[in-house]
């Protein structure tokens, strides 16, 4: 009887685990997808660095966008 009571609350604890995994899962891609259209651009880097000019520089800079 006591096998049996564990089994199930273990079963039960699983089966909320995965049911809360799954909804928070859904709600962080919604987030994540409304925070990259709303964010704003990202500050022009161009003025704030120079390239370094030693031999073996190969440093680029480039676009993500």
């Amino acid at each position: 009887m006591k096998l049996k009571r564990l089994l199930i609350g273990g079963f039960s604890l699983l089966l909320a685990i995965g049911l809360v995994s799954q909804m928070s899962v859904a709600h962080a891609d919604a987030d994540y997808d409304k925070a990259k259209a709303n964010a704003p651009q990202g500050l022009p880097l161009s003025n704030y660095f120079k390239f370094g000019d030693f031999a073996g520089n190969s440093a680029k800079v480039v676009d993500t966008g």
